[in-house]
C-alpha cells in the first residue's frame, strides 16, 4: 500500500521490477525503490521484500575470529520474507507447529533443520513452483538446487546483506547504538524470556521484521569458523559438507552482542548437541528473484 502523500506512479517503478509470467508473485504498491526495496505478495498471502544485487562488506573487524577477515562479497537479487515464518503458515499448510510459546503470529520455533527444508519444499509446491531441497533422511544429507523457483533458506551472505539493507554501521543497522536495539528487536534485555508476534519492533531500512532476536534464523549454509578466509566473493554458499548449520540474528534470549550483523553460530541441524534452547530457533525464506530483477551496483572483478 502506497503511504499517504505519494505519488500513486510510484506503482509503476514495483511494477517494472516484477515482469508478467513470474510465479506465485503479484505487485503491491510500496515505496520508491530508493528508499525501500519493493514489496510483493506471493500466492499464499505472505510479503517478501525483492532485494537488489549488490557488493556489501560481509563480517567484522571487530568481533569475533570466524567473522574475520571482513570481505566485499557479491550477491545477486533475491526475494526474502519480511517476517520470521509465523505458526498461522506452519498450520496453513498443515505441517505439525512444534513451538513452545503458542500463538498465530508468534514465529515458529523448536524447528530443526529438516523441518525448515520441509516447510520449503510444501511452500514451493503450494504455490506451483519448483522444489529446491532434495533430502536422503537415512543418510544425513541434503542438497538445494538454487536455479529452481522454489523456497530455500537464505545463505549466509544473503542473510546479512538483507540485515545490513545498505547501512555501513559495523554492528548494528540501527546506527551502532546498543542502547536503540530495543526499539528494533526482542532480546534478553526486553523479550521478558518469550518470543513475540512478528513485526511488533521497528523493521530495518529495506522493511525486514525481526532481523535482529525474536529466534535464531536457519542459514542453508554448513558453519565453518575459516570460511571467510577461502569463501567466492560472488554469491558464497559456504562448504559443501558440514556437521553444524549457520544461525543468524540471536534470539528472544541473546544479548545484544549475539544480536550483531556479523554474529554468528553453529548448530547442530537436529538439535543433538544444543548449544541455543530449542526455542529460540525459527527460519525465514528466500526464492530466486525475477530475471528483471533491479541490481543497486554493477558486478565487477575482485
Amino acid at each position: 500500500m502506497i503511504r499517504r502523500g505519494e505519488a500513486t506512479s510510484l506503482l509503476a517503478l514495483v511494477c517494472l521490477a516484477l515482469p508478467a509470467g513470474v510465479p506465485g508473485l503479484s505487485c503491491r504498491k510500496a515505496p520508491p525503490p530508493a528508499a525501500r526495496p519493493p514489496i510483493v505478495s506471493t500466492k499464499t498471502g505472505v510479503e517478501m521484500v525483492l532485494v537488489p544485487g549488490g557488493w556489501f562488506e560481509m563480517g567484522s573487524s571487530d568481533g569475533k575470529a570466524d567473522e574475520r577477515p571482513v570481505r566485499r562479497v557479491w550477491v545477486d537479487a533475491f526475494l526474502i520474507d519480511r517476517c520470521e515464518v509465523t505458526q498461522e503458515q506452519f498450520r496453513r499448510l498443515q505441517i505439525p507447529d512444534p513451538s513452545h510459546f503458542k500463538g498465530p503470529r508468534r514465529p515458529v520455533e523448536q524447528v530443526t533443520f529438516p523441518n525448515a527444508v520441509e516447510f520449503c519444499n510444501e511452500r514451493s509446491a503450494a504455490e506451483g513452483l519448483a522444489a529446491c531441497y532434495t533430502l536422503n533422511e537415512e543418510a544425513g544429507t541434503r542438497a538445494c538446487d538454487f536455479d529452481a523457483g522454489g523456497y530455500r533458506l537464505p545463505t549466509e551472505a544473503e542473510w546479512e546483506y538483507a540485515c545490513r539493507a545498505g547501512t555501513t554501521a559495523d554492528r548494528f543497522y540501527t546506527g551502532g547504538a546498543e542502547r536503540l536495539l530495543g526499539r528494533y528487536a526482542w532480546h534478553a534485555v526486553n523479550a521478558a524470556k518469550a518470543t513475540h508476534p512478528v513485526a511488533t519492533r521497528k523493521p530495518n531500512a529495506w522493511g525486514l521484521y525481526d532481523v535482529y532476536g525474536n529466534v535464531a534464523e536457519w542459514c542453508n549454509d554448513w558453519y565453518d569458523p575459516n570460511g571467510y578466509r577461502t569463501a567466492p566473493r560472488r554469491n558464497p554458499r559456504g562448504p559443501a559438507a558440514g556437521r553444524l548449520a549457520v544461525l543468524r540474528g540471536g534470539a528472544w534470549d541473546s544479548k545484544p552482542d549475539r544480536c550483531r550483523s556479523a554474529a554468528r553460530a553453529g548448530e547442530d541441524p537436529r538439535f543433538h548437541d544444543v548449544c541455543f534452547a530449542r526455542d529460540t530457533i525459527g527460519f525465514r525464506c528466500v526464492r530466486k528473484a525475477p530475471a528483471a530483477a533491479p541490481a543497486s551496483t554493477k558486478p565487477r572483478s575482485r
